[in-house]
Protein backbone atom coordinates (compact mmCIF):
# COMPACT_ATOMS: atom_id res chain seq x y z
CA UNK A 1 0.00 0.00 0.00
CA UNK A 2 1.26 3.52 -0.70
CA UNK A 3 2.00 5.69 1.96
CA UNK A 4 0.54 8.41 1.82
CA UNK A 5 2.25 11.35 4.31
CA UNK A 6 0.84 13.98 5.23
CA UNK A 7 2.06 16.70 6.72
CA UNK A 8 -0.04 18.21 9.48
CA UNK A 9 -1.06 21.95 8.63
CA UNK A 10 1.36 24.62 10.32
CA UNK A 11 -1.10 26.88 12.41
CA UNK A 12 -1.25 30.00 10.51
CA UNK A 13 0.11 33.32 12.20
CA UNK A 14 -2.05 35.68 12.30
CA UNK A 15 -0.73 39.15 11.60
CA UNK A 16 -0.76 41.31 14.98
CA UNK A 17 -2.85 44.13 15.67
CA UNK A 18 -0.18 46.28 16.91
CA UNK A 19 1.71 47.89 14.34
CA UNK A 20 5.00 49.92 14.98
CA UNK A 21 2.94 52.76 14.21
CA UNK A 22 1.14 51.97 17.35
CA UNK A 23 4.16 51.12 19.59
CA UNK A 24 5.81 54.69 18.89
CA UNK A 25 2.61 56.48 19.72
CA UNK A 26 2.87 54.50 22.78
CA UNK A 27 5.74 55.54 23.42
CA UNK A 28 5.92 58.79 23.05
CA UNK A 29 2.55 58.76 25.57
CA UNK A 30 4.30 57.62 27.84
CA UNK A 31 7.36 59.36 27.37
CA UNK A 32 5.48 62.54 27.70
CA UNK A 33 3.27 61.55 30.70
CA UNK A 34 7.01 60.60 32.38
CA UNK A 35 8.13 64.10 31.94
CA UNK A 36 5.09 65.69 33.01
CA UNK A 37 5.02 63.69 36.18
CA UNK A 38 8.84 65.25 36.33
CA UNK A 39 8.32 68.72 35.93
CA UNK A 40 5.53 68.89 38.57
CA UNK A 41 7.12 67.15 40.81
CA UNK A 42 10.08 69.46 40.26
CA UNK A 43 8.02 72.24 40.34
CA UNK A 44 6.49 71.24 43.98
CA UNK A 45 9.60 70.33 45.38
CA UNK A 46 11.30 73.99 44.56
CA UNK A 47 7.69 75.84 45.55
CA UNK A 48 8.23 74.33 49.15
CA UNK A 49 12.06 75.55 49.57
CA UNK A 50 11.52 78.59 47.20
CA UNK A 51 7.99 80.09 49.01
CA UNK A 52 8.95 80.53 52.37
CA UNK A 53 12.51 81.64 51.69
CA UNK A 54 10.85 84.39 49.65
CA UNK A 55 8.33 85.44 51.76
CA UNK A 56 10.67 85.27 55.21
CA UNK A 57 9.85 88.66 55.75
CA UNK A 58 5.86 88.57 56.30
CA UNK A 59 5.47 85.25 57.87
CA UNK A 60 5.29 85.59 61.39
CA UNK A 61 8.34 84.52 62.47
CA UNK A 62 10.36 86.34 65.49
CA UNK A 63 13.23 88.38 64.64
CA UNK A 64 16.64 86.41 63.13
CA UNK A 65 18.63 88.71 65.38
CA UNK A 66 16.51 88.86 68.35
CA UNK A 67 18.42 87.45 71.46
CA UNK A 68 16.48 86.25 74.77
CA UNK A 69 18.83 84.37 76.81
CA UNK A 70 16.18 83.03 79.24
CA UNK A 71 14.91 80.72 75.99
CA UNK A 72 18.62 79.38 74.90
CA UNK A 73 19.24 75.70 73.41
CA UNK A 74 15.44 75.11 73.12
CA UNK A 75 14.40 72.03 71.44
CA UNK A 76 12.33 71.84 67.88
CA UNK A 77 8.57 72.03 68.66
CA UNK A 78 9.23 74.46 71.64
CA UNK A 79 6.46 77.34 72.00
CA UNK A 80 6.83 79.84 69.31
CA UNK A 81 9.95 78.45 68.24
CA UNK A 82 9.71 75.44 65.37
CA UNK A 83 13.01 74.28 65.00
CA UNK A 84 14.00 75.41 68.26
CA UNK A 85 16.62 78.06 69.40
CA UNK A 86 20.24 78.42 69.47
CA UNK A 87 22.99 79.09 72.33
CA UNK A 88 21.80 82.76 72.43
CA UNK A 89 18.17 82.24 72.02
CA UNK A 90 17.85 83.29 68.69
CA UNK A 91 14.85 81.13 66.94
CA UNK A 92 16.54 79.04 64.41
CA UNK A 93 13.81 78.76 61.76
CA UNK A 94 13.58 82.34 61.46
CA UNK A 95 17.54 82.76 60.89
CA UNK A 96 17.58 80.08 58.02
CA UNK A 97 14.74 81.20 56.38
CA UNK A 98 16.52 84.79 56.22
CA UNK A 99 20.08 83.36 55.59
CA UNK A 100 18.05 81.51 52.41
CA UNK A 101 17.02 85.06 51.22
CA UNK A 102 20.91 85.58 50.67
CA UNK A 103 21.70 82.21 48.78
CA UNK A 104 18.38 83.08 47.09
CA UNK A 105 19.48 86.49 46.21
CA UNK A 106 23.50 85.15 44.90
CA UNK A 107 22.10 81.90 42.99
CA UNK A 108 19.71 84.16 41.08
CA UNK A 109 22.24 86.70 40.03
CA UNK A 110 24.76 84.25 39.20
CA UNK A 111 22.36 82.77 36.79
CA UNK A 112 20.92 86.32 34.96
CA UNK A 113 24.84 87.09 34.68
CA UNK A 114 26.49 84.08 33.35
CA UNK A 115 23.23 83.89 31.21
CA UNK A 116 23.77 87.58 30.05
CA UNK A 117 27.77 86.86 29.74
CA UNK A 118 26.90 83.32 27.44
CA UNK A 119 24.43 85.32 25.43
CA UNK A 120 26.73 88.18 24.15
CA UNK A 121 29.74 85.72 23.79
CA UNK A 122 27.65 83.33 21.77
CA UNK A 123 25.92 86.80 19.67
CA UNK A 124 29.30 88.26 18.53
CA UNK A 125 31.08 84.96 18.02
CA UNK A 126 28.48 83.98 15.68
CA UNK A 127 27.85 87.26 14.09
CA UNK A 128 31.32 88.07 13.37
CA UNK A 129 32.82 84.89 12.79
CA UNK A 130 36.02 84.53 11.77
CA UNK A 131 38.76 85.61 15.16
CA UNK A 132 36.49 86.24 16.76
CA UNK A 133 34.19 82.85 16.99
CA UNK A 134 37.93 80.89 17.51
CA UNK A 135 38.82 83.62 20.39
CA UNK A 136 35.57 82.91 21.75
CA UNK A 137 35.48 79.45 21.73
CA UNK A 138 39.14 78.76 22.99
CA UNK A 139 38.13 80.66 26.25
CA UNK A 140 35.24 78.28 26.59
CA UNK A 141 37.02 75.50 26.19
CA UNK A 142 39.65 76.70 29.08
CA UNK A 143 36.65 77.55 30.99
CA UNK A 144 35.44 73.73 30.37
CA UNK A 145 38.87 72.50 31.37
CA UNK A 146 38.38 73.64 34.69
CA UNK A 147 37.39 71.53 37.49
CA UNK A 148 34.34 73.00 38.95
Amino acid sequence: MASVTSTPAAPTERPSAVTARDLARATATRQRRGSRFKIWAGSVCTALVVLPVALANLLPLPDANAQDLAERRLPPLSAGHLLGTDQLGRDLLSRILHGGQVSLSVGVLAVLVSGLIGIVAGSAAGFFGGWVDALVSRFLEAQLALPC
